[in-house]
């Protein structure tokens, strides 16, 4: 049966959580993060993704909860624990954001995205690396982000169990 199926004819389309697309306002005409909404109201927005991550690319714990006052029959007011929704972290991978790497051997380096592939996949290029112990510019490097991280992150999991996703975006301010 393999000798049937050729893979380079298989072209992976990730799945994302519910929670994690972002809409383009179908009101506005521009597409900054002003007009993005996460609920129903326009279209997809593919290059931006809400994760369950905090700010430096770690997991967030168990959703945190917050004592809630509930009246019981008795008229008692008893405090019950209510989920409250973590905040999610806005992934934007649109061409030109800068992002910093969160691990391995370029950890902290901070790159700009080029290019989205007619795959999904991202490159993000780095050209302003230094060698932590020669302390000199390393030659402009890329790295690849395939499509399947950005569906793991919407639903938690990052680049091995517990860890965290390979970047976050850099803010200029």
């Amino acid at each position: 049966i393999t000798s049937l199926m050729n893979p380079m004819d298989y072209i992976h389309i990730p799945s994302f959580a519910p929670h994690s697309q972002l809409f383009i306002n179908s009101d506005s005409d521009n597409s900054d993060s002003d007009s993005l909404e996460t609920g129903g109201g326009g279209e997809v927005n593919p290059d931006i993704v809400l994760v369950p991550f905090d700010e430096n690319g770690w997991p967030l714990a168990t959703p945190s909860t917050t004592p809630v006052a509930t009246p019981v029959a008795s008229s008692v007011v008893s405090l019950s624990q209510k989920p409250t929704p973590a905040p999610l972290l806005q992934w934007d991978l649109r061409i030109g954001k800068r992002v910093r790497l969160t691990g391995g051997p370029y950890e902290g380096d901070i790159g700009t995205i080029v290019e989205k592939n007619n795959d999904g996949h991202y490159r993000i290029r780095f050209s302003e690396s230094v060698h932590p112990a020669f302390n000199v510019l390393r030659r402009p490097f890329s790295l690849w982000l395939g499509n399947w991280h950005l569906a793991e992150a919407s639903y938690g999991f990052g680049i091995e169990p517990g860890g965290p996703i390979p970047f976050v975006n850099v803010h200029e301010e």
